[in-house]
């Protein structure tokens, strides 16, 4: 706390108008309690990571999900969540709407590429689909009226995110 502190300055200095240096220190000594394997990273790991997220302008471990202090091994490292990945697109004044929906079981969907392109889901009530989840798409706007879907199936997900998980390399 007290090395943040200290650097209270070089924090200001780096975040925008609507963040301020005291808050985000704050959020920082309560993930350092909360989560103490944090305690056992080195200073400057902290430090830059807090420095990081005070670039971006995003808040770090609250119910925002913008983003989190991240211990793995002695290493603390910034992690933006994707609601902190969709703010930043927000702010550039080009992102109308962005969504992630998941597709069940039993839902109608049909997606299709091609020089046609389709896709086209009719979700279900919860307690008229199924328990799985087939997979996941994620549908943007642009102000400029561009729209782009993307989607990918419940073992690619899976399988991106067994390659991708660095929990094995946390203490």
């Amino acid at each position: 706390q007290k090395i943040l502190v200290a650097n209270q300055s070089q924090i200001e200095a780096a975040l925008p108008k609507h963040l301020r240096p005291e808050r985000l220190i704050r959020l920082a000594v309560t993930a350092l309690k909360t989560t103490p394997s944090l305690q056992n990273c080195s200073l400057l790991s902290v430090c830059n990571s807090v420095m990081l997220s005070a670039q971006l302008g995003l808040e770090i471990n609250n119910g925002l999900g913008h983003g989190w202090l991240i211990p793995y091994k002695q290493v603390c490292t910034y992690q933006p969540g994707y609601r902190g990945l969709l703010e930043l697109a927000y702010r550039t004044g080009n992102l109308k709407d962005a969504r992630s929906i998941v597709v069940y079981e039993h839902e109608r969907f049909e997606y299709r590429e091609g020089s046609k392109p389709v896709f086209e889901h009719s979700p279900l009530m919860p307690n008229q689909r199924g328990e799985q989840w087939i997979g996941a798409y994620s549908r943007l706007t642009l102000v400029d009226g561009f729209h782009s879907c993307f989607w990918m199936w419940r073992e690619e997900i899976e399988e991106i995110r067994d390659k991708c998980s660095r929990v094995k390399d946390k203490d």
